[in-house]
Order: C-alpha cells, then structure tokens, then sequence
C-alpha cells in the first residue's frame, strides 16, 4: 500500500508527489551536502552545497500546472546561495537520477537526459 506521506514507497505512476516529497528525495539523494530548499507556495526552490565546496541552484515547477513535478526538476550550478540566475539550465527526474548524474548534468560531463 503506497502513502503519499512516505517517499521512501512512492510510486510516481500512481499518484502526484507533494513538494515535500520533492525536497525529502532531494535530501535523500544529497545525504552528506548541505540542502536549503524551501517550499515557495507551489514550486521549490533553493541550493545544495556539496561537500567540495561546489553549489546546485535546484527548483521545481508550479505542482498546479504540472502534476509530475518530479519529471522535470530544474538543476544548475551558481556560485552563490544568492545566486539564482547560475549556468545552464538541465532537467533531472527525482526517481531516475542518481546524485553523480545530477552533478554531472551540471559540470559537463555527461548528459543523462
């Protein structure tokens, strides 16, 4: 029985994940980093410091518009935890992805779209 309150069970083919669901996979991905992602109404938005020093700008999509927030997580680098507008843009699935991807995404040195 799948709960919409467990992430750690969460089909995406079954129902929509919350954003908080959004940010606790973030975390789980990112155990040993620094995570500040914050809740803005109905998209998340914020920053993963990782361990080297190196800064992701992370957000999702407005959830009303788009039920499968967790399809298209917007990832980039930024210098700054103040700094939103950062590199390139890439897009990562939260149950695809592992962290080494998402970091690759962002660095150059493989796509996994």
């Amino acid at each position: 029985m799948s709960s919409r309150k467990n992430s750690e069970n969460y089909d995406p083919g079954i129902q929509p994940i919350t954003m908080r669901q959004a940010i606790n996979r973030i975390k789980k991905l990112f155990p040993d980093d620094k995570v500040e992602i914050d809740i803005c109404y109905h998209y998340i938005s914020g920053f993963v410091t990782l361990k080297d020093g190196r800064i992701l700008y992370m957000s999702a999509s407005d959830e009303r518009y788009f039920d499968k927030v967790y399809e298209h997580m917007l990832v980039r680098t930024a210098i700054t935890t103040k700094d939103y507008t950062g590199g390139r843009n890439n897009y990562f699935n939260l149950f695809k992805h592992n962290r080494e991807q998402i970091i690759s995404m962002c660095y150059g040195v493989i796509n996994y779209v």
